[in-house]
């Protein structure tokens, strides 16, 4: 009889595990997915709704705005503390003029909507690793989160919380991760780095050639 109650004490937590992992897996299928075809490859990215909701709705809001079809990856390089943590990153979005290397929350002659409240890595559990897709931020301003956005190509805790204390302590809004496409991340990190930028903290990390994103769309 003992024995019987522990094999269906056992049956039963084997059960419950199978649900959590069931709903886990339900949780994850639900995330979409935000494809960017770009000049080197597909990279797609799977966005965590259900874990950093404020950052992931508002990256989402310009991808389905259609502002980052004709956008580009413009930078490769590291933190801006040549003393921090971290792995070499790409950053592409709208906001950066290749041609005279400025940078402006201005897009289409409208100030673009910035994040102010955001969820930290704190707040999702989200580390900036291989493969995070994190938003950048207004850092020598308001701090705020905007539509730039970098992906790391390891790991990189300096973007974390308590990480860096430039503007702050919060680090960077993380909301995703490369589910397809890291070697086309790496292609891009790889290319050469002698673009005009007229901000100090990414001189020598600006794309000779910055890569294209020609479309970005949710599936």
């Amino acid at each position: 009889m003992k024995h019987f109650a522990r094999l269906t004490a056992l049956c039963i937590s084997a059960l419950a595990l199978a649900a959590q992992a069931d709903d886990s897996a339900k949780s994850a299928a639900a995330n979409p997915q935000v494809v960017l075809e770009t000049g080197l490859g597909r990279i797609v990215i799977e966005i965590f709704e259900d874990r950093a909701p404020k950052n992931a709705d508002y990256f989402l809001e310009f991808v389905e705005n259609g502002d980052y079809a004709g956008g580009s990856f413009y930078r490769a390089g590291g933190s801006v503390s040549a003393s921090a943590k971290s792995s070499r990153i790409i950053q592409g979005g709208f906001l950066w003029e290749a041609a005279t290397g400025e940078f402006s929350l201005e897009h289409d002659g409208t100030r673009v909507k910035t994040l102010p409240d955001f969820d930290t890595t704190d707040d999702s559990g989200i580390k900036h690793v291989r493969g995070t897709v994190s938003l950048a931020r207004d850092i020598l301003a308001s701090g705020d989160g905007i539509p730039e956005f970098f992906v790391c190509t390891g790991d990189s805790p300096v973007f974390d919380v308590n990480g860096r204390t430039e503007p702050d302590t919060r680090g960077f809004p993380a909301f995703g991760k490369v589910v397809e496409g890291m070697d086309v991340v790496r292609k891009i990190a790889a290319q050469p780095t002698d673009g005009i930028s007229k901000e100090k903290a990414v001189e020598g990390q600006i794309l000779t050639a910055p890569v294209a994103i020609e479309k970005a769309y949710r599936r």
